[in-house]
């Protein structure tokens, strides 16, 4: 019982937890706050930063500020959570209470666990960048032709800015977090196709339930509405078509993802992917809105978003098959073996 509580998995589910009941705390002090903001830059402005701050305050549902609130408990517990992790060696791992149901052949193997430094990062970011951006924009264009979305009249050099530096943090952030740590995390435990489901059945999870826009809260400034939410996004979450337009293409994203990290050994490639989706995904919303009317049919195709339907899912395939073909073959460049290691690291 004890090894069990002491195990990193453990460790990661126990941080999870922490930060959606931090999480639900925190938001209803952070809608306030945004509501303060939004308040007072309406009627003057007061600094570029605050004003573009309460420009987005004054549009956010209350799903958006419990994305930025889960956000911030993450970071807060964050610190906590890389002080409980033992720093060891990413080796084979053949004993462990999370693996006593596997047969030896099924635990990860050292491949793909360090990360490594590759021959041409650059390339690899910016092609990466390239595909991403490029097949989702894509989707968007193909919404534009069949009218499912038109223009909302925005300037497009305007909005590039804005959309380029959000998409780049989000990548940074998420992908050392889910690909660099959790993923770290998984494959010192599990074989490496359960470790990368794992990692990506949790990616699509945290993006699924808190982005539920069409939930209202009765009361969203109470002490508890953020419980509330969460109640309510669970419910929401159960719905068989939601499961197969929203949940769906966040999980083949992110596994695609892992098995990119896995692959190329860095996170050199799965950020650029990363930021070349959001980049697309962030402009497209700033610059269109759904038609006034379309056939009902039509939202299975593609949401309310760049991330919703069967049209981004055709993109994602498009994506990951591109990639198998191109790193199929992990070996093109080797991870440094691990020898002569002492017979208390593989415990």
């Amino acid at each position: 019982m004890r090894t069990i509580i002491s195990n990193d998995v453990t460790k990661l589910l126990v941080f999870l937890i922490a930060a959606f009941i931090l999480a639900a705390l925190l938001v209803p002090q952070v809608y306030n706050l945004g509501q303060l903001v939004a308040e007072i830059t309406a009627t003057k402005n007061v600094t570029p930063l605050i004003d573009y701050l309460g420009t987005q305050t004054r549009k956010a549902d209350y799903s958006r500020y419990f994305n930025y609130s889960l956000y911030l408990a993450a970071l807060i517990l964050f610190p906590f959570l890389l002080l409980s992790l033992r720093a060891r060696k990413a080796i084979a791992t053949r004993q462990g209470p999370w693996s006593f149901a596997l047969p030896a052949r099924c635990i990860a193997s050292n491949r793909g666990q360090a990360l490594l430094s590759p021959p041409h990062p650059y390339r690899q970011i910016l092609g990466g960048f390239a595909m991403g951006m490029v097949f989702l924009a894509a989707v968007g264009a193909a919404a534009l032709l069949l009218n499912l979305y038109t223009w909302a009249g925005h300037s497009f050099l305007a909005a590039i800015p804005g959309a380029l530096t959000t998409a780049v943090v989000v990548a940074l952030l998420e992908e050392t977090i889910f690909r660099g740590i959790v993923l770290g995390i998984f494959l010192r435990t599990f074989r490496p196709s359960l470790a990368i489901l794992f990692t990506a059945l949790l990616f699509a999870a945290l993006h699924f339930i808190p982005s539920s826009e069409s939930l209202l809260v009765a009361h969203p400034e109470g002490l508890l509405s953020g419980f509330t939410f969460l109640e309510l996004a669970v419910q929401r979450s159960l719905s068989p078509p939601l499961l197969l337009q929203q949940f769906a293409p966040l999980l083949l994203v992110g596994i695609l993802l892992g098995t990119t990290r896995y692959l190329t050994s860095s996170l050199w490639l799965p950020i650029g992917l990363h930021t070349g989706w959001a980049f697309s995904f962030i402009l497209f919303d700033e610059l269109t809105k759904a038609a006034a009317t379309r056939p009902e049919w039509t939202w299975l195709m593609l949401g309310d978003n760049l991330a919703q339907g069967l049209f981004p899912l055709t993109a994602l395939a498009i994506n990951a098959l591109i990639i198998w073909l191109v790193y199929r073959k992990p070996d093109y460049y080797e991870a440094p073996s691990v020898t002569n290691l002492p017979s208390s690291a593989t415990t």
